[in-house]
Protein backbone atom coordinates (compact mmCIF):
# COMPACT_ATOMS: atom_id res chain seq x y z
CA UNK A 1 0.00 0.00 0.00
CA UNK A 2 1.70 3.19 -1.43
CA UNK A 3 1.26 6.05 0.21
CA UNK A 4 1.02 9.45 -2.05
CA UNK A 5 3.14 12.05 -1.46
CA UNK A 6 0.26 14.89 -0.35
CA UNK A 7 -0.29 11.71 2.86
CA UNK A 8 3.67 11.79 2.88
CA UNK A 9 3.61 15.50 3.47
CA UNK A 10 0.65 15.63 5.94
CA UNK A 11 1.98 12.95 8.18
CA UNK A 12 5.53 15.01 8.51
CA UNK A 13 3.81 18.22 9.51
CA UNK A 14 1.49 16.37 11.85
CA UNK A 15 4.77 14.25 13.61
CA UNK A 16 6.88 18.03 13.75
CA UNK A 17 3.85 19.69 14.58
CA UNK A 18 3.67 17.33 17.34
CA UNK A 19 7.01 17.70 18.68
CA UNK A 20 7.81 21.29 17.88
CA UNK A 21 4.71 22.85 17.83
CA UNK A 22 2.32 24.38 14.84
CA UNK A 23 4.60 27.93 15.07
CA UNK A 24 8.07 25.50 15.68
CA UNK A 25 8.62 27.00 18.82
CA UNK A 26 8.79 24.55 20.88
CA UNK A 27 12.49 23.61 21.38
CA UNK A 28 12.77 19.33 23.03
CA UNK A 29 14.95 17.40 24.35
CA UNK A 30 16.84 15.81 21.04
CA UNK A 31 16.15 12.27 22.37
CA UNK A 32 12.64 12.60 23.23
CA UNK A 33 12.48 14.38 19.39
CA UNK A 34 14.09 11.46 17.99
CA UNK A 35 12.56 8.50 20.41
CA UNK A 36 8.74 10.41 19.18
CA UNK A 37 9.60 10.87 15.23
CA UNK A 38 10.87 7.35 15.34
CA UNK A 39 7.81 5.67 16.76
CA UNK A 40 5.02 7.76 15.13
CA UNK A 41 7.18 6.91 11.46
CA UNK A 42 6.98 3.04 12.72
CA UNK A 43 3.09 2.95 13.31
CA UNK A 44 2.58 4.71 9.79
CA UNK A 45 4.65 1.98 8.37
CA UNK A 46 3.03 -0.53 10.46
CA UNK A 47 -0.05 0.43 9.34
CA UNK A 48 0.77 0.97 5.82
CA UNK A 49 2.27 -2.00 5.32
CA UNK A 50 -0.33 -4.38 7.67
CA UNK A 51 -3.63 -2.15 5.38
CA UNK A 52 -2.13 -4.21 2.14
CA UNK A 53 -4.29 -6.32 0.63
CA UNK A 54 -2.27 -9.31 -0.14
CA UNK A 55 -1.79 -9.80 3.52
CA UNK A 56 -4.66 -12.02 5.16
CA UNK A 57 -6.32 -10.78 8.41
CA UNK A 58 -4.81 -13.78 9.97
CA UNK A 59 -1.29 -12.77 9.05
CA UNK A 60 -2.34 -9.29 10.59
CA UNK A 61 -4.05 -10.87 13.59
CA UNK A 62 -1.39 -12.72 14.47
CA UNK A 63 1.22 -10.22 13.79
CA UNK A 64 -0.80 -7.71 16.04
CA UNK A 65 -0.74 -10.57 18.61
CA UNK A 66 2.65 -10.56 18.52
CA UNK A 67 3.44 -6.27 18.98
CA UNK A 68 0.59 -6.61 22.05
CA UNK A 69 2.74 -9.31 23.93
CA UNK A 70 6.00 -7.67 22.70
CA UNK A 71 5.89 -4.61 21.06
CA UNK A 72 9.79 -4.82 20.70
CA UNK A 73 9.04 -6.84 17.77
CA UNK A 74 9.01 -3.81 15.94
CA UNK A 75 12.50 -3.38 15.50
CA UNK A 76 12.48 -7.12 13.06
CA UNK A 77 11.41 -4.35 10.68
CA UNK A 78 14.40 -1.30 11.55
CA UNK A 79 16.97 -2.85 10.11
CA UNK A 80 20.10 -1.92 7.80
CA UNK A 81 20.51 -4.24 4.43
CA UNK A 82 22.91 -6.71 6.76
CA UNK A 83 20.33 -7.45 9.09
CA UNK A 84 17.13 -7.71 6.38
CA UNK A 85 18.06 -11.35 5.59
CA UNK A 86 17.70 -12.49 9.70
CA UNK A 87 14.53 -10.37 9.90
CA UNK A 88 12.90 -11.97 6.67
CA UNK A 89 13.73 -15.54 8.62
CA UNK A 90 12.04 -14.48 12.15
CA UNK A 91 9.06 -13.38 10.61
CA UNK A 92 8.55 -15.89 8.42
CA UNK A 93 6.35 -18.39 10.21
CA UNK A 94 3.88 -15.13 10.55
CA UNK A 95 4.17 -14.39 6.89
CA UNK A 96 5.88 -17.20 5.14
CA UNK A 97 6.70 -16.60 1.73
CA UNK A 98 5.42 -12.98 1.69
CA UNK A 99 8.15 -11.69 4.32
CA UNK A 100 10.65 -10.01 2.23
CA UNK A 101 7.88 -8.10 0.64
CA UNK A 102 6.31 -7.36 4.10
CA UNK A 103 9.64 -6.18 5.27
CA UNK A 104 10.46 -4.23 2.17
CA UNK A 105 6.78 -2.43 2.01
CA UNK A 106 7.49 -1.38 5.84
CA UNK A 107 10.91 -0.04 5.26
CA UNK A 108 9.82 2.03 2.21
CA UNK A 109 6.93 3.82 4.30
CA UNK A 110 9.11 3.92 7.01
CA UNK A 111 11.91 6.12 4.81
CA UNK A 112 9.78 7.82 2.55
CA UNK A 113 8.03 9.19 5.80
CA UNK A 114 11.46 9.90 7.15
CA UNK A 115 12.72 11.87 3.91
CA UNK A 116 9.04 13.53 4.48
CA UNK A 117 10.22 14.93 8.04
CA UNK A 118 12.96 15.89 6.75
CA UNK A 119 11.40 18.30 3.86
CA UNK A 120 8.72 19.72 5.99
CA UNK A 121 11.85 20.39 8.73
CA UNK A 122 13.48 21.91 6.07
CA UNK A 123 10.33 24.09 4.31
CA UNK A 124 9.99 25.40 8.36
CA UNK A 125 13.62 26.57 8.32
CA UNK A 126 14.61 23.74 10.94
CA UNK A 127 17.41 21.98 10.74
Amino acid sequence: MQSSSGELAAKAKQINDSIYGPGRDVNPNSLVAIKVQLDESAKFAMQKTLGAQWISPSERDSFLEVLKSSPDAVNLFIVNDDQRPKSVEMIKPIFGYKSAKVLDLFRDSFNALQQAIEKDKLAAGQK
